[in-house]
Order: structure tokens, then C-alpha cells, then sequence
């Protein structure tokens, strides 16, 4: 990969995760489209589900005390039935066709989230049973697409805890699931040398991601911020969408 692609590719890459390091997801959806405009899917996915384990091992080892491990195992026990059936479908079935339906959920849910924000006191939904559909769908759509972020964020937002409650635990989500399927991709010799290579160059671009990151997180309240998580949602609907 030439000094142009890579210098490229550093700066999305600290655009991406300063965003994750303020919401716990996006990166990955913030930076893969503008990368494809460069390299091809396959040379950038593998570093992407690295770096995104390496970001949120930062984030976890910075704010560990604000882990909720009940939390945590529900979420991660979950999503490995939804990455389980994502192995099976992909045997099975074409499930491109489904992935701007998924962008229009999404949008749809997200925008109900902004309205409640902003117009009823009451805010956003409060936890329910039905939720844990949405590990299941992010563990699977993050095997299938790389786009899990989504829907692990939408199951976040119903839950009742701070902006660094809310970093931290989705940061410990992606510490356990992207290494899955990291092994995937070495199982199935879709991981190599040049993967590593790409990830090496890259990494001084996440750390400084998390720099600005946190100083972003440390100036908005609850509120900026469950909005923020849901802009942030909306936009990367609107991606999967168009």
C-alpha cells in the first residue's frame, strides 16, 4: 500500500475513532466507506476489527470501574448467537438484499429516540425483554457486514446509565467480539502479513482519535451526548441506505 493511500487512511482513521471514543461505536461504519474510495474491502477490514479491539482495550483499562459485568455478559452472550447464525445464513442464504432494510430501521428507530429526547420528559425507552434482540442482530450483522455498531448502540440507548457507563460497557462488547471474528478471518486465511502492516502504520492514528476523543466526551452532558449516539446512528443509516 503506497505513502498516499496510507496517509489517507490516517486521517479518516482519526476521524473514526474519535467519534468511537465518544460513542463507542462508529468507526468502522464513519471510515470503510471513505477507505473503499482508495483500497479494497478486503485489504482494510481485518485492521479495522484490530484497531477497533485495541481502541476499546484503551477505553476498558482507562475506565474499568465503570464496567457493569451482568451487563456485559447478557450483551456478549447474546451477540455470539447472533455471529453463530450469521455463519449459518452466510452457507445459506444472499443477504445483501436485506441490508438497506436494516439502514431504514435504524433511521426510523433513531429518529423516535431524537423526538423523545428533545419533546417528552420522559426520554428514552426504558429496558425491556424484547431488547436482547438487538445483541442478537448486532453480533450478526457485525460477522456479516462489519456493521454491528448499530444495533448494540440502539440496545445501549434503552439502558439506564452515563455517558461513561455507556463508553465503557459497549467498549468491553467490542474487546470480546471483535476477537471472534478476528479469529474468523485467520481461520479462513482472510488475515494476512499485509493486514498486519496496514495496522502498524495506522495505530498512531487511533490513539490520537482517542486523544481528541476524550477531550469531546469530557464537555458534553448525558443529554448532548444520547443525542449525539442517535445523529450518529441516523447518519450511518443514511449510508446503508444511499
Amino acid at each position: 500500500m503506497g505513502l498516499t493511500r496510507i496517509l489517507y487512511l490516517f486521517i479518516i482513521i482519526v476521524c473514526g475513532f474519535s467519534i468511537q471514543t465518544v460513542s463507542g461505536f462508529g468507526s468502522a461504519v464513519f471510515s470503510i466507506p471513505l477507505a473503499l474510495m482508495v483500497v479494497n474491502k478486503s485489504a482494510v477490514l481485518p485492521a479495522f476489527y484490530i484497531l477497533s479491539a485495541l481502541q476499546s482495550l484503551t477505553i476498558v483499562l482507562s475506565d474499568y470501574q465503570y464496567v457493569n459485568l451482568k451487563l456485559f455478559l447478557r450483551m456478549i452472550g447474546f451477540a455470539i448467537i447472533g455471529v453463530s447464525l450469521a455463519f449459518v445464513i452466510n452457507q445459506f442464504s444472499d443477504v445483501s438484499s436485506i441490508e438497506r432494510l436494516i439502514g431504514i430501521y435504524i433511521f426510523l428507530n433513531s429518529a423516535l429516540s431524537i423526538y423523545n429526547l428533545v419533546y417528552k420528559t420522559d426520554g428514552m425507552p426504558k429496558p425491556s425483554v424484547i431488547d436482547n434482540i438487538f445483541p442478537v442482530l448486532s453480533g450478526m450483522l457485525q460477522a456479516i457486514f462489519g456493521i454491528g455498531g448499530p444495533f448494540i448502540a440502539m440496545y445501549m440507548n434503552r439502558q439506564e446509565m452515563d455517558k461513561r457507563q455507556y463508553r465503557a460497557n459497549i467498549c468491553f462488547y467490542w474487546c470480546f467480539l471483535n476477537p471472534v471474528l478476528i479469529v474468523k478471518l485467520i481461520l479462513s486465511n482472510e488475515m494476512q502479513m499485509e493486514h498486519i502492516w496496514t495496522t502498524l502504520w495506522l495505530i498512531p492514528a487511533m490513539y490520537i482519535g482517542i486523544m481528541i476523543g476524550k477531550q469531546i466526551i469530557d464537555r458534553i452532558s448525558i443529554k448532548q451526548f444520547k443525542l449525539f449516539t442517535n445523529v450518529l446512528l441516523i447518519l450511518i443509516s443514511l449510508s446503508i441506505i444511499f
